[in-house]
């Protein structure tokens, strides 16, 4: 099953500011999330549910699974950091 992605305006924000090479690394990644967003190399984020991450290089991208609309939500793609996992979804 192949998913839908959707991505929050601060996630399209933050990948317009990144270079052409970076921007394709990001794109093909979140493409092959789109085909399995349970894929290794993906690991649950702790205390949400249906919420997971992905590493590209120093950034993680997280996103949230909804299987009911086959959709995944592209919420947050940030540099790793203290701040990166203190999100509400």
């Amino acid at each position: 099953m192949s998913f839908r992605v959707v991505f929050s305006s601060k996630s399209c924000k933050t990948i317009k500011s990144f270079d052409q090479e970076f921007k394709n690394r990001i794109k093909q990644a979140i493409q092959a999330l789109g085909d399995d967003p349970w894929e290794k190399g993906t690991m649950k984020v702790k205390g949400h549910t249906y919420v997971r991450r992905k590493r590209v290089g120093n950034y993680r991208i997280i996103y949230r699974i909804d299987q009911e609309r086959g959709e995944i939500l592209i919420a947050l793609v940030s540099k790793r950091d203290e701040e990166t996992y203190k999100f509400d979804i």
